[in-house]
């Protein structure tokens, strides 16, 4: 339908849409025995005034799926979203946008006309939900995705397993194709091109696999790579060691004296994000995003306080260490270098969904994003007592069990302080805002 030149999505948000069970009692079902598909239509959107949607050769095996994108879609069109064909909406959902096309359906062409409705044109009575994209395989990226939502509640359920078969049912299904790496744009939406973020999500559930699993996502959709490294991995190998110890030092020398620690409740504060993320103005030029949030305030020793601010601003083997583990994952195993970034934003990720920090960063360079994650990660596990060496062993530049052992005896120690830590602060009441700001002069 369209390519790089992607008008504007409509966008609306799915949170009262995340997939449990479809509402299918207005939904009909139409069996096609022959293709060994069905075709779902509603059949109570045009007591709203609006046009029925259908969405066809789903295969028999996945008609759940099929009904749930149905019902989702309808309920966008119910909430008075006026729709018409070959429009394009977005519709947001949990790690993934469900990106759909409309499009009159064929019945609607065969329908005999009077000269008045041809004189003023009529509307369809039923539009049919398509791919976003004419090069899209109808309908595995709508089906896909919506297992993508529905494994994503299932973790957030605890259901592991559940989310995992999902995963994996839907890998054996939809492959995605490493030869269609480039995603087109969709006005920017994010959406599972090539089934990437199956692939993507099984990293996470898989974490003995995760390296081969996020290699496969890396391998089916470039905007992925570039998302979770913030530069292509190809540029981060082709920088020079000197380069992106510069970088990080800009990096550390700004967030060092530029940043906020303001106490929203005990133990709760609102901190500076130490992550850059690879934004791009409204010019289009390369532009560092960071953020402010709510974190525990323990995290502010992590990078803002004491020893290990020390250590962050002035420790030249600590830098060269860290541009070494840009390089040489860049340049052997970019996936490698995603599980690490997925890590670390577990542990930082509502930094990175704040409210933008109303301080000017500097323009962004090649690293920046990567650099900054590994710096804010390298703080805590400083702050937790592990040494240089056992550093380079949990990020992958040396093997040695014993270091291994000890080092991550450390990281579980402070994750039990940090878990003792958020239940007192479950346990008190709120506290007064401390205003301040941060900066040259230190926390506030």
């Amino acid at each position: 339908m369209f390519g790089s030149d992607a008008p504007e999505v409509p966008q609306e948000d799915a949170k009262t849409a995340t997939p449990g069970a479809a509402d299918t009692s207005d939904i009909d079902i139409q069996v096609d025995d022959e293709q060994g598909t069905v075709c779902l239509r509603t059949t109570t959107l045009g007591n709203v005034k609006h046009p029925e949607l259908e969405l066809a050769d789903v295969p028999k095996a996945r008609a759940e799926d099929g009904a749930r994108v149905l019902d989702v879609v309808a309920r966008y069109v119910a909430k008075q979203h006026v729709v018409a064909a070959g429009e394009l909406i977005e519709i947001r959902g949990p790690r993934a946008a469900l990106v759909i096309g409309l499009a009159a359906a064929p019945d609607e062409g065969k329908k005999k006309k009077g000269f008045l409705s041809r004189l003023i044109g009529v509307k369809p009575t039923v539009l049919r939900i398509v791919e976003p994209d004419e090069s899209m395989e109808h309908p595995k990226t709508l089906l896909s995705t919506m297992a993508l939502w529905r494994a994503v509640t299932a973790l957030a359920e605890d259901e592991h397993e559940t989310a995992k078969e999902l995963m994996l049912d839907s890998v054996r299904w939809f492959r995605g194709d490493p030869k269609r790496r480039d995603a087109p744009q969709l006005g920017g939406a994010s959406f599972n091109w090539e089934n990437h973020l199956a692939y993507a999500m099984l990293a996470r559930l898989d974490q003995e696999n995760a390296v081969d699993w996020l290699d496969k996502a890396f391998a089916r959709a470039d905007t992925f790579e570039l998302d979770r490294l913030g530069d292509s991995a190809d540029e981060l190998a082709a920088e020079s060691p000197a380069a992106l110890i510069e970088t990080l030092g800009t990096v550390l020398d700004h967030n060092l004296h530029h940043y906020r620690v303001n106490e929203e409740a005990p133990g709760v504060s609102m901190i500076s994000s130490p992550i850059w993320l690879h934004g791009v103005s409204s010019q289009g030029e390369p532009l560092a995003d960071r953020t402010v949030s709510v974190l525990p305030t323990t995290f502010a020793n992590y990078y803002y306080k004491g020893e290990v601010k020390k250590r962050l601003a002035d420790d030249s083997e600590l830098h060269r260490l860290l541009a070494s583990v840009v390089l040489t994952h860049a340049k052997a195993s970019p996936a490698r270098l995603g599980v690490l970034v997925d890590e670390i934003r577990a542990i930082y990720e509502s930094a990175e969904d704040g409210e933008m920090f109303d301080e000017q960063t500097p323009p962004y360079v090649l690293g920046m994003q990567i650099l900054s994650l590994l710096a804010a990660d390298a703080g805590r596990r400083l702050a937790a007592g592990l040494t240089l060496g056992e550093l380079r062993v949990l990020y992958g530049l040396k093997e040695d069990d014993g270091k291994r052992e000890k080092a991550l005896a450390k990281m579980a120690k402070l994750a039990n302080a940090e878990h003792e830590a958020f239940l007192a602060t479950m346990e008190d009441q709120p506290g007064e805002h401390d205003e301040g700001d941060g900066g040259d002069e230190g926390d506030s």
